[in-house]
């Protein structure tokens, strides 16, 4: 077996773990509550189904993502595009994901309005908090930030975890890519920031990483206040 086919098996084998953990999650509750010999109570069953129906959103997430990526990649995308206000959409996130759930963000934004699909923005945003939660401890605060820049909008997620060592910067934007130092502690597929990347780039902007000001990672999106051509 050559080492490029070794990569290859190695970063599926990634993803496939990352897809197997909420899939596992969701199997074991089930059967927890089809068991006849094990008596439940009411709020006992209420939180199994919970928990299910957070892996099952958490699957959910991967699986458009990865379908999002493949269509990008054949140029298959359709972007619906609507003047929006970027902040707005940027709030809403935090105030309806689960993906930041019982951590601290902090969201600072000005009224930026530019032509996008807003469903699109929504899920880099999320996408985005999410990489931060992976890569953060739990009392680690995150901030979500949205100001006009440049004649756009520029989406920046800051957090308190380790910053991303410059050489990896860009290979963490592409599918399967990771890059901070102690990713052996929080394994991912990388999926989610090549999806940011393609979909920034789709609305003719970009993402990136930088340094944080005081420590950690500072990850940005901006997006151009025009109409997009389609795919660039």
């Amino acid at each position: 077996m050559t080492a490029s086919w070794e990569g290859d098996l190695d970063r599926l084998g990634t993803l496939l773990h990352d897809l197997r953990t909420p899939l596992a999650a969701i199997l074991g509750l089930a059967i927890t509550l089809e068991r006849e010999d094990v008596a439940l109570k009411p709020d006992e069953a209420k939180d199994l189904v919970s928990r299910i129906a957070d892996n099952a959103r958490r699957l959910d997430r991967m699986v458009g993502d990865l379908l999002d990526l493949n269509r990008i990649a054949h140029g298959t995308i359709e972007l619906t595009i609507v003047s929006s206000d970027i902040a707005e959409l940027a709030a809403r996130v935090v105030g309806e994901t689960d993906v930041v759930e019982d951590r601290t963000v902090i969201v600072e934004g000005e009224s930026v309005t530019a032509n996008v699909d807003p469903a699109r923005v929504e899920r880099m945003v999320e996408n985005l908090l999410s990489n931060s939660v992976r890569h953060t401890s739990p009392e680690s605060r995150i901030w979500l930030r949205v100001r006009e820049q440049d004649g756009g909008a520029l989406i920046a997620v800051d957090d308190e975890g380790s910053e991303v060592v410059p050489a990896f910067r860009e290979a963490i934007f592409e599918p399967f890519g990771q890059g901070r130092d102690w990713d052996e502690l929080a394994p991912g597929s990388g999926i989610g920031l090549a999806l940011v990347a393609g979909l920034a780039e789709l609305h003719g902007g970009r993402a990136w990483v930088e340094d944080r000001d005081g420590g950690g990672a500072s990850f940005r999106v901006w997006l151009p206040d025009e109409q997009p051509a389609g795919r660039p």
